[in-house]
Formats: C-alpha cells, structure tokens, sequence
C-alpha cells in the first residue's frame, strides 16, 4: 500500500511539472532508464540499501552524482521510471542542460535561473551548471551591469625622497594637514605651507 501511495504520488507531481514546462515525460522517463546513475540509486530505493563505495568501485557510473543523491536519499522517491527528491524531478544528466536551456530562456541571471529550476527540478550539480551556463551567455553578459577595477598603476621609485608626491583628504588623523573644506581656497595654503617645510617636488599627483 505504502509504495503504492508513493508511486502515485511521484507520477502526480512529474506530470505537473510536465505540464509547466516543454519537457515531455517520455523523454525524461527514456533518459532515466537509460541513466546509470539514476538506475542503481532506483534499484537502491527500491532494496532500501545504499551501497558502499567498496560494493560500487567495480560499476561504471558517474561515482560524484551517485553520492550527492546518497547524501540526500531520505528525500528521494521513485515509482521505477523516475526519480523525485521532495518534490522535485531529478533529471537525468542528458536532459540536464536541457533544462537549464530553458530556464535561461530569458537570459535571466544566475540566481533568478536556479531559482527557477529549483521550482521544480533537481539534480546534482545544478549550481555550477547554471554558472557556467549564464557566465557563457553573450545576450546576458551585454544586459548586465559589470564592475571591473582598473588596475594598480605603481609609481616609479626615485632616487631621492620628495621627488613624486601623491596627495588626497582623508578623515581624521593623527598625521597630515587640517583643512577646513576641500574647495582650492583652503587647500592651496595648506600645500604653500607643506611645500615650504619640506621643499618642492617633482610633480604633484591627485585623484581629481
């Protein structure tokens, strides 16, 4: 009876999420049988025994995604054909860029695509996918706001000190010159008086 109920509710929610989405449950169903992945967590739920990597090391299937799905296997359930996490389809690994394809139809960012695939998928992975994925897009990369840092330009040394001076306001210290406000009729004093203490440099450089 109880696996009954479960079944019924795994084909329940596969269906909705069919129905939100292009995907179509043959496909999902085909590439699940064909996954091996998927087809030994399956045969583990349904003998309730997750094996060891000890009893795996000889099977030819992706080792990383098996234990993702082991780390996880209290949520997951599975009628035969499919696998649900919660109430999330896990999607075999040839239609996961699939998904992800159309999650970013709309050249969305990377937190709003996860968002939206966890809506109702799952599979191991999901989030460098979906990095990797929206990183790579051109049509997003051209939308987005980028902030890049120029880099550090260094300043030559010189032979003798007081030769190149950099100058700029800063809050309250210890060190420095008070200046009252930042307009050239407090500052030019301030630098007349410098100037004069410890000699002329060079050149003069500021941020403005």
């Amino acid at each position: 009876m109880e696996t009954t109920q479960i079944s019924s509710r795994t084909q329940k929610v596969a269906e909705d999420y069919i129905q939100q989405t292009s995907l179509d449950i043959v496909p999902i169903k085909t590439e699940t049988t064909k996954d091996p992945t998927l087809q030994f967590a399956i045969s583990c739920m349904q003998q309730d025994k997750w094996c060891s990597s000890q009893e795996t090391s000889q099977i030819h299937f992706d080792k990383d995604m098996f234990k993702s799905l082991e780390k996880v296997n209290s949520s997951l359930t599975t009628d035969g054909s499919i696998v649900l996490r919660n109430n999330q389809l896990v999607i075999p690994k040839s239609l996961q860029d699939k998904c992800i394809d159309l999650a970013h139809e709309g050249h969305l960012g990377i937190v709003k695509t996860k968002q939206l695939l966890r809506e109702k998928i799952s599979f191991p992975g999901l989030d460098a996918k979906v990095e990797a994925k929206v990183r790579n897009c051109i049509s997003y990369q051209s939308c987005s706001d980028t902030h890049t840092q120029e880099p550090l330009r260094m300043s030559d040394c010189q032979d003798a000190p007081w030769i190149d001076v950099s100058i700029d306001f800063f809050g309250l210290t210890r060190q420095g010159e008070f200046v009252s406000s930042t307009p050239a009729k407090s500052t030019v004093p301030t630098l007349d008086k410098v100037f004069s203490e410890y000699g002329i440099p060079k050149t003069v450089k500021t941020r403005q």
